[in-house]
């Protein structure tokens, strides 16, 4: 692993690994959901929606009908997406959905609110096409309900439910931090998790008062109400919206089929302003018998996951902030030489 720091912005390059099970002679059903999306030629855009997005649109088709009536932000900027020949992506919120450990569901539940939730969309967007109409099945609901699509999903919600039990709801005191850090970094490697992965990363960034880590965290002093399906959710939206991104871009680059960009929208603030903080700038694949390799290089603005150490321009406040900056990076296994 090769990282180049930028001492002035903080911005880190690091490279992580996930990989994701695939059953055995078969492409993984998600994988091919994306696979199956029909190509459109003058559909450029495809947008991915999160769960907020599409709660928002259920809300606002049970409203009056009134033309004149207001409407939230939101649905506003919703109403903006739909325009003719893009599309409109479910993928993102029902890969939530469906592997929500913390939330179960009968089985004739989670296919109803599959169901209704495309069913809204396709009410609402009346010119963009909702791709996943007819594609995902009560068949397909229910063999991948409960299962995370990445390999080491349980594993990710033991970290988390270890990291609401440090007390990082109540802000530590600065001589604490890199304590706290070496602790997040050493359950994390203990469980096999990458140091550099954004569920550690998000989670040192709490320990450094950055609002939105803690807004998408959501801890608990009870554990019991602590929901790890939730954070990890909105957490793996990064990788997740950046491997179907990159399916379709590839599509788009051989054949100029299908989808020219990708959008992901929330409007969820917190979740916004914390996936801003990473850029995925590679997405490679490595299919081995039953499973694949996703490997990801991506972009990390330290400057504002670390906001204690840094101005609001995003330079390093002096030399004790940049010293443990420096610690930051060498427990996460990406300091610089």
């Amino acid at each position: 692993m090769s990282e180049q720091v930028d001492k002035k912005t903080a911005f880190q390059s690091v490279n992580i690994k996930v990989r994701f099970e695939t059953p055995a002679g078969k492409r993984s059903s998600a994988t091919a959901l994306v696979q199956s999306l029909c190509p459109a030629e003058n559909a450029p855009t495809l947008h991915f929606l999160d769960v907020c997005a599409i709660s928002h649109i259920k809300t606002h088709l049970k409203k009056s009908p009134d033309p004149s009536a207001p409407v939230r932000d939101s649905i506003a900027e919703l109403i903006k997406l739909d325009k003719p020949g893009d599309g409109i992506s479910y993928l993102a919120a029902f890969l939530e959905i469906i592997s929500d450990i913390d939330k179960p569901r009968t089985d004739e539940d989670l296919v109803a609110e599959v169901s209704h939730d495309i069913a809204a969309m396709q009410q609402f967007f009346t010119k963009a096409v909702v791709y996943e109409k007819g594609l995902i099945t009560p068949a397909m609901i229910l063999e991948l309900k409960g299962e995370h699509p990445e390999e080491l999903g349980p594993v990710y919600h033991e970290f988390l439910r270890y990291v609401n039990a440090m007390g990082l709801h109540d802000k530590p005191a600065a001589r604490k931090r890199l304590k706290l850090v070496a602790d997040i970094c050493s359950k994390a490697q203990s469980l096999g998790i990458l140091k550099n992965h954004p569920v550690v990363i998000t989670s040192i960034a709490c320990v450094y008062s950055f609002d939105p880590a803690f807004g998408v965290m959501k801890f608990k002093k009870d554990p019991g109400k602590f929901d790890a399906s939730n954070a990890l959710g909105d957490i793996q939206l990064i990788q997740r919206v950046a491997k179907f991104s990159s399916m379709i871009l590839n599509v788009w680059s051989a054949h100029k089929k299908g989808y020219a960009r990708t959008r992901f929208f929330t409007d969820d603030i917190n979740l916004r302003l914390l996936l801003d903080c990473f850029t995925v700038t590679n997405v490679t694949r490595e299919e081995v018998e039953s499973q694949t390799t996703t490997n990801y290089q991506m972009t990390t603005d330290f400057a504002r996951l670390l906001p204690v150490l840094h101005t609001e321009a995003g330079d390093i406040k002096g030399v004790e902030e940049e010293d443990e900056r420096y610690e930051i990076y060498r427990l996460l296994g990406i300091a610089s030489s």
